[in-house]
């Protein structure tokens, strides 16, 4: 309810007093070649199974749609799993860009820098100016790394705990990453954003490695796409990559927007995700 992006878009289906199914979408921007797009992320599809088969999430999802295209909005995003992927896909319009790819790490391994890197409790100005000097650099599509909405996934988060951090390179923020302990197993680099230079990247994985040691974390993993300048940086150090049951799709609301189908165009992180 306090995303920075609106409020939460919701349809409920009842039979009388029972609530049988329900399709939950929440506001988000999307920069594409800096210019900001309203856009909305695909968040919860429920139908109670004694209402399989009867067509109502198909109801409920269009009735949304129509609505969403009457407010603005352009374009639809979410991650799939297996038992959606068909419904989405085959019944309500959705393209399938990707399955997602998990980048993986397993310790030990040993990294060294000696950018000053700190823990932060919040993000302020400097993250956004941060963002709007990488804008050009970066030319992917992306949700903008502000400090509003970094604030809100990552501080205001109710259900998650993250570790937050800064790199700072001649008395300059040269990036910001994101750490998760999942489950006593994983450490996920959730999200970073960064200078497109290797001291800096051996500075996140430094830190990261550090973290999962802590934690006795016997991976470190996180999304990127091969067009990101540190993928082949994480590919030198180790990593390597592992399909995941998961989909990345979109649906274009207007007959104005381009759709793009190739996932090396967006920037995504498993921040971008709800599962995360």
């Amino acid at each position: 309810m306090k995303n920075p992006f609106g409020k939460p878009i919701t349809k409920l289906c009842f039979d009388d007093d029972r609530l049988v199914a329900l399709y939950l979408l929440h506001p988000i921007k999307l920069d594409l070649k800096n210019k900001e797009e309203n856009s909305l992320f695909s968040m919860f599809t429920m139908t109670d199974p004694d209402y399989f088969g009867m067509g109502i999430m198909t109801r409920l999802a269009n009735e949304v749609f129509d609505f969403v295209r009457k407010q603005g909005y352009s374009r639809v995003i979410g991650f799939a799993n297996e038992n959606s992927r068909y419904m989405f896909t085959q019944k309500l319009g959705f393209k399938e860009i990707t399955i997602m790819n998990e980048l993986i790490m397993n310790m030990p391994v040993k990294i060294s820098s000696k950018l000053k890197c700190d823990r932060i409790n919040s993000f302020d100005d400097e993250f956004s100016e941060f963002y709007e000097k990488m804008r050009p650099t970066h030319n992917h599509i992306m949700i903008p790394r502000k400090k509003e909405y970094l604030n809100w996934r990552f501080f205001q988060n109710p259900e998650n705990t993250y570790e937050c951090y800064k790199i700072t390179h001649n008395n300059s923020l040269a990036g910001y990453f994101v750490l998760k302990n999942y489950l006593g197993k994983k450490g996920h680099i959730i999200d970073f954003l960064t200078l497109n230079e290797h001291e800096v990247f051996d500075t996140v994985l430094m830190q990261s490695i550090d973290f999962c040691q802590k934690n006795h974390l016997t991976t470190l993993t996180l999304w990127t796409n091969p067009t990101i300048p540190i993928y082949n940086h994480l590919i030198q150090n180790g990593f390597y990559e592992e399909p995941m049951n998961t989909f990345f799709i979109q649906k274009n609301l207007t007959d104005r927007l381009t759709l793009s189908e190739k996932f090396t165009d967006w920037y995504i992180t498993m921040s971008d995700s709800d599962v995360f």
